[in-house]
C-alpha cells in the first residue's frame, strides 16, 4: 500500500488541478510532504492548495509563513525571468535569429497559473547557422557562457539560465532507434508566432515530451512533475490533436506501451481524462513506481546515481559488468580531451592536448578533497551497483522501455 503522505501529497497536487480544497483523513507528516514538494520543485503548487485548506488542517504557522515566502519569492523569479527572456527575444529578432522556446518555458502557458510551473533553465532552440551570432549576443547581453557539449550550450546571467539547443534530442533511449534523426528538422514541424519566434506543432510537441520523458526514465528517473505537464497539455490540447498521426508516430519510435503508461499513470494520480481506457496496472508495480516518481525527485536523481544509466546502455554493447562500470568510472575521472575542454574550468588548455596529463591529475586530486567519501561512495555505486541495474532493468520493461 502507497504511504498515506505520498498519497495527500498527490491529492494535493490534484486540489492546484481541480481548484478544490482537500481534507486529510489521517495524521500529515507536513515536513515529509514539504520535502517532496521540494525535491519535486512544486513548492508554490503546494503553498496554493494548502492556502486552499481550513486552517485546523493546515502545517504549524512558521511552515506556512516559510511556504508562502517561497510562493511570493516564486512568483517574483517568474515575473523577472520574463523580463530577461523578453530582452533575449528583442536581441534575436534584432539578429534575425529564429528560435523555439522547449519545455518549460513553453509548457508553462498550459498552467492555470504560468509563474507556479518552476524551471530551472530556459530551453531555446536555434539554427545551427546561428549559434556563433546568439552566442556574442547574449555575452553582449551580460550572459556568461559555459560549453557543456556541441549541441547545447549554457549561460548565465544572475537568476536568468539559458540552455541554447542546436539539436532537440542528442541520447540514446533505445539503441535501434535513432530519435535524433527524428527530431533532426523540427522547424519543419514548427509555426511562426512573432517575428523570429515559433512554436513547434502540438502533436510534434507532445512527441517530443513523451520522447524526453522516456530518456530520463532510461537514465536516471523521471519526476512528478512531468507527468503533470503531461496531465496540463492534454487539458489544453487533447481535443484538437491528431490522434491517429500520434499514435503513428510513437509506434514508429517504439513508445505506445511507454506512453500507455504515462497517460494510465495520469489518469491513476490526477484523475486525467486521457484519450485510451486505462490500464489495470498491477499493484505492486503501481505503488513501485508511485514511489519511484515521488521520492526520486525531478530526473530521479534523489534515489539513484546518475552514471547507472550510462552503464546500463553500455552493457547493451559490452555484455560485460566490469568492463561497463569500469569504463564509466574511467571517463567520469579522465574524460577524454574533447569533452574535457568543455567544462570552464578545463577550457584554458584548449589547443593545449599536451597539457592533457596535468588536467588529468588535477581533476582526480580536485575530487578527492571536495568530494572525498561522497566522491568514492559515488563511484562506489557505479562499480558496485549491479542489482540496482538488475532492478532498473525490471522497471524499464515494465514501462515498455
Amino acid at each position: 500500500m502507497v504511504n498515506y503522505n505520498y498519497k495527500f501529497f498527490i491529492e494535493l497536487i490534484n486540489s492546484f488541478i481541480s481548484n478544490e480544497p482537500v481534507k486529510p483523513k489521517y495524521d500529515v507528516e507536513w515536513d515529509e510532504i514539504i520535502r517532496l514538494a521540494k525535491i519535486n520543485n512544486l513548492l508554490g503548487i503546494l503553498f496554493t492548495s494548502i492556502e486552499k485548506m481550513d486552517k485546523s488542517n493546515r502545517p504549524k504557522e512558521e511552515l506556512y509563513n516559510k511556504l508562502k515566502r517561497n510562493f511570493l519569492l516564486q512568483i517574483r523569479n517568474s515575473d523577472q525571468i520574463d523580463m530577461y527572456v523578453k530582452k533575449v527575444i528583442k536581441a534575436f529578432e534584432q539578429e534575425d535569429i529564429d528560435h523555439i522556446f522547449l519545455k518549460g518555458y513553453e509548457i508553462k502557458h498550459c498552467y492555470p497559473v504560468t509563474e507556479l510551473r518552476s524551471m530551472s533553465d530556459v530551453d531555446i532552440l536555434i539554427r545551427k547557422e546561428d549559434r556563433e551570432k546568439s552566442d556574442k549576443i547574449l555575452k553582449d547581453l551580460g550572459y556568461k557562457g559555459n560549453f557543456t557539449n556541441c549541441e547545447v550550450w549554457d549561460y548565465r546571467k544572475k537568476i536568468s539560465y539559458l540552455e541554447i539547443h542546436t539539436s532537440m534530442v542528442s541520447d540514446e533511449i533505445k539503441q535501434e532507434i535513432d530519435y535524433n534523426k527524428y527530431f533532426s528538422n523540427p522547424w519543419e514541424h514548427a509555426v511562426l508566432t512573432s517575428k523570429n519566434t515559433y512554436k513547434l506543432e502540438e502533436e510534434y510537441h507532445l512527441i517530443f515530451l513523451l520522447v524526453h520523458m522516456a530518456k530520463h526514465f532510461s537514465e536516471c528517473g523521471c519526476g512528478i512533475r512531468m507527468f503533470l505537464d503531461i496531465e496540463f497539455y492534454l487539458k489544453k490540447y487533447s481535443q484538437i490533436l491528431d490522434w491517429d498521426y500520434i499514435w503513428r508516430e510513437l509506434k514508429n519510435l517504439e513508445l505506445v506501451a511507454f506512453t500507455e503508461i504515462v497517460f494510465t499513470l495520469c489518469n491513476r494520480w490526477f484523475h486525467s481524462e486521457i484519450p485510451i481506457e486505462p490500464f489495470d496496472l498491477e499493484e505492486d508495480f503501481y505503488e513501485k513506481i508511485t514511489e519511484n516518481v515521488l521520492l526520486g525527485g525531478i530526473f530521479g536523481f534523489e534515489l539513484s546515481n546518475y552514471k547507472l544509466g550510462m552503464v546500463r546502455h553500455d552493457l547493451n554493447k559490452s555484455n560485460s559488468y566490469f568492463k561497463s562500470s569500469f569504463k564509466i568510472c574511467k571517463r567520469l575521472i579522465f574524460p577524454p580531451y574533447e569533452e574535457l575542454i568543455k567544462q570552464k574550468q578545463y577550457s584554458k588548455i584548449k589547443n593545449k592536448k599536451y597539457l592533457i596529463l596535468f588536467a588529468w591529475i588535477y581533476r582526480l586530486l580536485y575530487i578527492l578533497i571536495t568530494r572525498g567519501k561522497q566522491g568514492f561512495s559515488y563511484l562506489f555505486d557505479i562499480l558496485f551497483g549491479k542489482n540496482k541495474i538488475k532492478e532498473q532493468n525490471e522497471t524499464m520493461n515494465k514501462l515498455g522501455l
